[in-house]
């Protein structure tokens, strides 16, 4: 199952985001679309907003639009729109020009573009115009052809070519250029019949155009890839097509989606009925490289389905940003029986559609996608002939919340309820936490035998593990339009979800409008963040020996512990102070700062560790103990603390044993009491369980945790010798921290 992501926008209240995972039907009603030729045919749908006619035929200047207009393409320029359409006229099919300010209300100029001189390429039809700006000149490629069915019509016929024009502005004069020949059919190829223009976009140093081929006998369609680096010069074209001829695709309109970094090629579906061959879809690709397309990643847009006015041919589109919408213009014809033969290319109008912005396809090439938070999974607003294709169940469409249509839903004293469901996508969903609203309204609902019966707006998830029901709660009786909501969370093993609405073991009628499912949490999924490189130490030593020092340490003291004693590492603790009441700011020493870099420690060679009081102290207990090292080392405020960036810049040690502060100290912490990442030494243990540093074979004694510790002084080991009491100096590195 493919999920497919769009946005809709609503006469009531605003555009909202969807994600539409329902097949695409026949007209008919069924699941899979096919035709009597077995031509491929989208699955998925990325359904448009239909506005219905803006510009018909029959009210170009000097009857150029007389007998129809019809293949566009649209552009902005400054604060204003500009179409070129085909207008069949007197003289056959010409480029005309039309302009509008709101993309609804276009005004007809007249032709653009005149035949060529008899024996020319474009002296039957000189159509479809396709511009690009390049920032000093404005180039049309258009379609030449020198042959034509007769009049009246003067449909265009094969071979269709690509023609060169420019001007200095969107509304020209344009100066055709019959010496630059982009690129022409060729025997043989995908593109034997036809090579007409398509969009242009500029590719790093290159253009490339998105042309319209095909090859006779039997035809068939597709696009091709042209490139160049010159827009007067001739283009390469690719020797395959973008997507295989089976397709049966022409025509092409490309839009980049700046959030998503996705491209969306909208084209023309050429399908087949009653023998008869004619367009009648919009299909878009999608593709995150223009220059790759893959042939099953694609839905149709606007058919017969959504189309308000043409219910048989849909023709060229032709895409323009409007905002936060994306304007598909479009031609077709209004009869409400199928024109037969030529006279289905005859008496076009020009109507326009709206996809909401951004459009979000399914991520990579996977057939499903988790939601993000905040998109839609789904929505309803019940409007048009089709409103309840794709439920099952029996209901009614009425007025509506805001808008024309609602479903309705009725029972009866003879009946036990009244029900409507549709399924959803499971697999895509799983792990979501869903949101369901609606607007509910309800007439003289009689009450609930059970407390999960009544007015059921209610999702059913089914997986290994059971089902549940999630629902809204909702009273009953007689009430006007009023929101309705519920949560659930979508298994993980989801297998079914469906959407239930309607009446349970009650009487009464309900009508539901605006629904719409919304994620409010997305799958958790755990993506560890890389390391680039080793685990940082901060240190290559093999191994690290030292202790946790008091702020009275002296230089003696020091040096005995850097040169008799071997240590390459001191723990600095910093503590809070402060009156009682009064709470100090975190990591910030009651000692002078040049206690932080004392003289000896350069000497010495050792390194410094600051670790910082539990930050949770209760205000008002005066300073923290030096040995209560219960918080996070270098964490919190610390490192953006005035004190903490002259420890950075003094660090103690030098040479090989040098022992910097990291930049960000706190990516490395590993839990309370430890101020860097560091490996285990032996002794350790020793130090961690309250021990004394001592000399090899020295019998340590213990204290209570929070104790005072007695000021020591270190001096040279001798045999069998402890450590000295009495000087200020070193605390014990067991008394109530552990080694760092």
């Amino acid at each position: 199952m493919m999920v497919i992501v769009k946005r809709v926008f609503l006469s009531c209240p605003l555009p909202v985001l969807v994600i539409l995972a329902s097949p695409a039907p026949t007209a008919a009603g069924t699941d899979t679309l096919s035709y009597a030729d077995g031509r491929p045919a989208a699955e998925w749908r990325l359904e448009a907003r239909d506005e219905g006619v803006v510009l018909r035929h029959g009210g170009g200047p000097d009857n150029c639009d007389a007998l129809g207009a019809r293949d566009v393409f649209v552009w902005r320029y400054g604060g204003s729109y500009r179409m070129h359409y085909d207008g069949a006229g007197p003289k056959g099919w010409l480029a005309c020009l039309a302009t509008s300010r709101d993309l609804v209300h276009w005004q007809t100029k007249g032709p653009v573009l005149d035949l060529g001189k008899p024996g020319e390429e474009d002296s039957a039809s000189a159509s479809y115009g396709v511009t690009y700006f390049d920032g000093r000149q404005w180039h049309m490629f258009y379609m030449g052809t020198p042959h034509v069915t007769p009049a009246p019509d003067f449909i265009p016929a094969f071979p269709y070519l690509t023609m060169k024009a420019r001007a200095p502005s969107p509304e020209g004069p344009w100066e055709k250029q019959p010496a630059v020949l982009p690129f022409r059919t060729r025997p043989g190829t995908f593109y034997s019949a036809t090579a007409s223009p398509g969009q242009v976009i500029r590719q790093g140093d290159e253009y490339l155009m998105f042309f319209s081929a095909s090859a006779d006998r039997p035809i068939k369609r597709t696009l091709g890839l042209a490139r160049t680096k010159d827009l007067n010069a001739p283009w390469t074209v690719a020797p395959e097509p973008i997507v295989p001829p089976e397709e049966q695709i022409e025509n092409s309109s490309l839009f980049y989606d700046d959030e998503t970094k996705t491209w969306f090629l909208f084209t023309n579906h050429v399908g087949v009925e009653g023998g008869l061959e004619y367009t009648d879809a919009i299909w878009v690709y999608w593709s995150r490289d223009p220059t790759r397309w893959n042939r099953d990643h694609k839905a149709v847009v606007l058919d017969r389905r959504n189309c308000k006015w043409s219910k048989h041919i849909i023709g060229l589109p032709s895409v323009v940003k409007a905002g936060n919408r994306l304007a598909i213009f479009y031609d077709g014809n209004g009869s409400a029986t199928m024109p037969r033969g030529v006279k289905s290319h005859m008496d076009r109008d020009v109507g326009l559609a709206w996809l909401g912005l951004p459009l979000i396809p399914p991520a990579g090439d996977s057939a499903t996608r988790s939601p993000r938070k905040g998109e839609m999974v789904y929505q309803a607003d019940f409007e048009g002939a089709d409103a309840l294709s794709g439920w099952s169940g029996p209901a009614a469409l009425e007025a509506g919340y805001c808008s024309a249509q609602a479903v309705a839903l009725e029972t009866n004293p003879n009946t036990s309820g009244a029900v409507i469901s549709r399924r959803l996508p499971a697999e895509a969903l799983r792990g979501c936490r869903i949101r369901g609203s609606a607007m509910v309204r309800a007439e003289q609902v009689s009450p609930k035998p059970n407390p999960w019966n009544g007015i059921k707006f209610m999702l059913v998830a089914e997986s290994p593990a059971g089902s549940s029901y999630p629902q809204a709660s909702l009273e009953t009786g007689t009430f006007d339009w009023r929101p309705a909501a519920f949560t659930a969370s979508v298994p993980a093993d989801a297998t079914n979800l469906t959407l239930v609405l309607g009446l349970e073991q009650v009487t009464g009628k309900v009508w539901f409008d605006d629904l719409r499912l919304t994620v409010v949490r997305a799958p958790l999924t755990v993506q560890p963040e890389p390391v680039a490189g080793p685990l940082y130490k901060g240190h290559s030593l093999p191994r690290l020996r030292g202790a946790m020092v008091s702020p009275g340490i002296d230089s003696e003291s020091l040096r005995v512990l850097g040169q008799d004693w071997k240590a390459n590492l001191i723990r600095f603790q910093l503590v809070r102070s402060g009156r009682a009441g009064r709470a100090s700011a975190p990591g910030r020493s009651h000692v002078p700062a040049t206690r932080l870099h004392p003289p000896g420690g350069v000497r010495f060679g050792t390194g410094l560790s600051l670790s910082r009081p539990d930050r949770r102290q209760t205000v008002g207990q005066g300073p923290a103990r030096a040995g209560a090292t219960t918080g996070h080392c270098l964490s919190g405020a610390l490192p953006r603390s005035p004190l903490y960036r002259r420890v950075q810049r003094h660090s103690l040690g030098a040479g090989p044993q040098r022992l910097p502060l990291p930049e960000r100290p706190d990516r490395y912490l590993r839990g309370p009491g430890v101020g860097l990442e560091l490996p285990r030494v032996p002794g350790m243990e020793r130090l961690e369980r309250g021990a004394r540093l001592g000399p090899p074979g020295h019998a340590s004694g213990r204290r209570a945790h929070g104790a005072a510790a007695a000021p020591v002084r270190l001096v040279r080991p001798e045999p069998k010798a402890s450590l000295v009491k009495g000087a200020p100096g070193v605390t014990a590195a067991g008394s109530g921290g552990g080694a760092a």
